[in-house]
């Protein structure tokens, strides 16, 4: 060929190698964050905990009905209910701890929330606040530590209509109490009632793996008034044998309330990170085929000058050349290309760095350990494409070369 299609085919092949630099960069960032996520503490204890949701019919709030007499009529039909789901569902063998509540925790699905204020504050009321609802064996169940006070007792929630105890998180405690003793101070959330807290309990990143934990309040399940419930079971061996245990217990007890969604609790934590694994996943998938095509590409534009300079590399060898002046001087056109790749490769995965930046956790857009890594394996796979056509070059027998052509 010309000049022109040799250029051509030049500047095709570095841009294939810089189209994959840049798409492994973007799946490096992205397998990187992933990995980073995979450490964080979400704050509870998730191993042998099996979780499922059930649903019990609840009275609707009719049109003009005061709204304190619904709320007492249902609670007060709810609450026999998950007192005797709970207990039976103790009964369990193998089964250390029961938990219902509003939600799980870490399933990255936030609870309801309200304005809330503490007394004595001169801030006044403040902004909405996630509100959890849960029973006395939550914490427990969940391995999240009581740093100050107590966790909820059976009586607690059963004293009056509007609940007459709470609990805080650590981070409530630090952003709202000014991280001090946090025991005894009061807050209004329902009506003016003041609500003291009794307990300090240490925090949960709710909303996902990425978010740091918020400030939250949380309430005896006693004074639940909508049937939709989370189970958790604390459980010795493998969680999911007490699936069929779990749906029997529910059928005895509560024949009306379907169960559904019964998985490990690592699951449910697993699945706040589903769409960044598919985004990764994809990503590194457009890498591997782009790094493949680029390559290809490489060895045969190697390969193809290999053959057209065959009578060349026999007259070198035949004044003198050795084999490792033969390996430079293929290699060299391997270089001419893998190098301005590399260069627009790197400018190209900066600029996909920025493009998955709200996706990533713990690692920089441009991250150097990123970019050096892919950089390395993009050259070791390029070099290894210019092996055959270089070894093959070198065993040309200068007779045998001069002979062809």
């Amino acid at each position: 060929g010309t000049r022109g299609a040799a250029r051509a085919r030049r500047v095709l092949v570095a841009a294939e190698l810089a189209l994959a630099l840049t798409l492994l960069a973007g799946a490096g960032l992205l397998v990187d964050s992933l990995r980073r996520l995979g450490g964080v503490d979400t704050g509870v204890d998730a191993r042998q905990v099996l979780t499922a949701q059930f649903s019990i019919p609840t009275r609707v709030l009719q049109p003009g009905e005061d709204l304190d007499a619904w709320a007492g009529q249902a609670m007060a039909a709810l609450g026999p209910r998950l007192t005797a789901i709970e207990e039976r569902l103790r009964a369990i063998g193998g089964v250390d701890a029961v938990s219902l509540s509003f939600g799980l925790p870490a399933s990255g699905i936030a609870s309801w929330s309200s304005a809330f204020e503490v007394v004595g504050d001169p801030a006044g009321r403040q902004p909405a606040v996630q509100y959890r609802f849960v029973s006395t064996d939550y914490f427990r169940t969940f391995g999240i530590p009581v740093e100050a006070g107590r966790a909820f007792d059976a009586l607690d929630g059963t004293r009056a209509l509007l609940p007459t105890e709470l609990l805080v998180n650590r981070a409530f405690a630090t952003r709202f109490l000014g991280g001090g003793d946090a025991i005894g101070r009061e807050i209004r959330t329902f009506g003016d009632a003041p609500i003291p807290v009794v307990g300090v309990v240490g925090d949960v990143r709710q909303a996902g793996l990425e978010r740091e934990a918020q400030p939250e309040l949380y309430f005896p399940l006693a004074k639940a008034i909508k049937g939709e419930i989370a189970i958790a079971l604390k459980v010795r061996g493998d969680a999911l044998a007490f699936a069929g245990p779990l749906r029997e217990a529910m059928r005895e007890v509560a024949p009306d309330a379907p169960v559904y969604a019964v998985r490990t609790l690592d699951t449910v934590i697993g699945s706040t990170l589903a769409l960044r694994r598919f985004n990764a996943s994809l990503m590194a998938v457009f890498a591997g085929v782009a790094l493949t095509l680029a390559a290809v590409g490489l060895y045969g534009v190697v390969a193809y000058t290999v053959g057209r300079r065959r009578r060349e590399i026999g007259l070198r060898q035949a004044l003198g050349a050795d084999t490792r002046a033969i390996h430079r001087l293929v290699l060299r056109s391997g270089l001419a290309m893998l190098l301005p790749g590399i260069a627009f490769g790197v400018v190209g995965a900066l600029l996909v760095g920025r493009l998955v930046a709200s996706q990533l956790y713990g690692v920089g857009s441009a991250d150097p350990r990123v970019l050096a890594g892919v950089v390395a394996v993009l050259a070791v796979v390029a070099l290894a494409a210019c092996l055959v056509p270089t070894w093959r070059a070198a065993r040309v027998a200068p007779l045998e070369a001069l002979r062809d052509e």
